[in-house]
């Protein structure tokens, strides 16, 4: 049996509804971050259990766009193609800076590269979804 696969406003949805639940995340990690930031040591187990959980969470997400919103975008202009193969790279180095976080946190446990990179990690996954809505999920 062949899985039916999701209209495009079906996929924008849930789209935006891991976008939210992904949002809520990442205010959970960076409150820990900020509480790593200021010497809390009890803070550091929490932050490795919130960026697992978080990379869980990401991981599929953004598999599941490669899967659905690409073929979308794809079926469309050269315009959506290309803005397909830019949300490919934006993952790709998203995925980079998720496994980073988590190696200096089994590595270091705590300190500025942590705070920065993690911090760096949020960042860059609220402006992917900040483009994606804006440019990728409001078009026809």
């Amino acid at each position: 049996m062949t899985e039916r696969r999701l209209t495009r406003e079906e996929a924008r949805k849930r789209i935006h509804d891991e976008h939210t639940e992904i949002r809520a995340q990442l205010a959970r990690v960076e409150e820990l971050t900020d509480r790593v930031h200021q010497g809390d040591r009890e803070a550091v187990l929490a932050l490795r259990e919130q960026l697992s959980a978080l990379g869980e969470l990401l991981l599929a997400h953004l598999y599941f766009e490669e899967y659905e919103l690409s073929s979308l975008m794809t079926e469309g202009s050269p315009e959506q193609a290309r803005a397909a193969a830019i949300m490919h790279q934006e993952h790709e180095s998203q995925k980079e800076l998720l496994n980073r976080a988590i190696r200096e946190l089994d590595e270091t446990a705590v300190g500025l590269s942590l705070v920065v990179g993690v911090r760096e990690l949020v960042r860059a996954i609220r402006e992917d979804m900040e483009h994606e809505e804006a440019e990728l999920l409001n078009r026809p």
